[in-house]
């Protein structure tokens, strides 16, 4: 893609909260099972899975095998724990991010080609 069409097509934040279903067959299947209502939610931003340390650890090791703009966070109050998953708007940030770099850089070129 050519800097100027990246530059005049800046990265728009997501409309809502929902997020996409990876599409993935790594014997995660009831993990997706478990995430699909979240995931798709258009306003819930986070969910808590109270389950044992199995459990959780598989939560965890099928988030961490794909791509998704999802944080974890362990809360170790009570017992069995509960693993806090919280929507991001990585995706989106790390675009802007990209955004920003190529702004600056069409912005070096202009100044040297005048």
């Amino acid at each position: 893609m050519h800097l100027l069409d990246r530059v005049n097509n800046k990265p728009q934040p997501p409309a809502d909260w929902s997020r996409p279903v990876p599409k993935v067959d790594n014997g995660y299947k009831k993990v997706w099972a478990i995430l699909a209502d979240f995931l798709s939610s258009a306003t819930q931003q986070v969910f808590d899975y109270t389950r044992v340390h199995s459990d959780r650890s598989m939560m965890e090791s099928a988030l961490a095998n794909v791509k998704i703009d999802i944080r974890t966070e362990t809360i170790k109050k009570g017992s069995p724990h509960t693993l806090r998953l919280i929507k991001t708007q990585g995706a989106f940030e790390r675009n802007l991010k990209d955004w920003k770099v190529d702004v600056a850089l069409l912005e070096k070129v202009e100044l040297y080609l005048k």
